[in-house]
C-alpha cells in the first residue's frame, strides 16, 4: 500500500514480515502517522504484546531489541503523548504479560503453569489423605 494511498489513513499499520526475538527494526509497509520518540504496541491484546520506542524511521527502527517473535501481519499501535504513564492493564492487556509483566506463557496458554500447580498440590493431598486411610493400624500396646 502506497503512504500516499487515502485508505492508508484509515489502515492500521501492521509488520510487512516477520520479526524475530532481538530484532531492532520492523518491516512496516508504510509508516506514515509514526514519529522517533513515539511509543509504540506491538501486537496489542496479544499474548506477545511489547511495549517500545521509535528511534527512527525508514522502516520503524526500535529503541529495544524485540522480546518475542512476530509474525507479519501483527498490528502496530502509536500511543497517545503521554502513554508511557499508562500502567499495563490500561493498555488492553488482561493476560499481564508483556514486556513489563514477565516472559510470555508458556505454550501460549497463561493459566498453564497455575492448572498445573493446581493439579500436582491436589494430587499430592489426594494421595498423602489414601496413604492415611490405608495404613494398617498399629497393634494395640502390651
Amino acid at each position: 500500500m502506497d503512504c500516499s494511498d487515502p485508505a492508508f489513513a484509515a489502515a492500521e499499520i501492521t509488520l510487512h514480515s516477520d520479526a524475530k526475538k532481538g530484532d531492532t527494526v520492523l518491516d512496516v509497509p508504510c509508516n506514515e502517522g509514526v514519529s522517533k520518540g513515539d511509543s509504540i504496541v506491538i501486537n496489542p491484546g496479544g499474548l506477545t504484546e511489547e511495549d517500545n520506542e521509535v528511534m527512527d524511521l525508514g522502516s520503524i527502527i526500535l529503541a529495544e531489541p524485540l522480546l518475542y517473535d512476530h509474525a507479519a501481519g501483527e498490528p502496530i499501535s502509536v500511543l497517545p503523548e503521554g502513554a508511557d504513564d499508562l500502567d499495563e492493564g490500561d493498555l488492553g492487556n488482561p493476560t499481564g504479560f508483556g514486556s513489563a509483566g514477565g516472559p510470555p506463557p508458556p505454550d501460549g496458554e497463561a493459566g498453564l503453569p497455575v492448572l498445573l500447580l493446581a493439579l500436582v498440590v491436589g494430587a499430592a493431598l489426594a494421595t498423602a489423605r489414601i496413604w492415611r486411610l490405608r495404613r494398617p493400624a498399629a497393634p494395640p500396646p502390651a
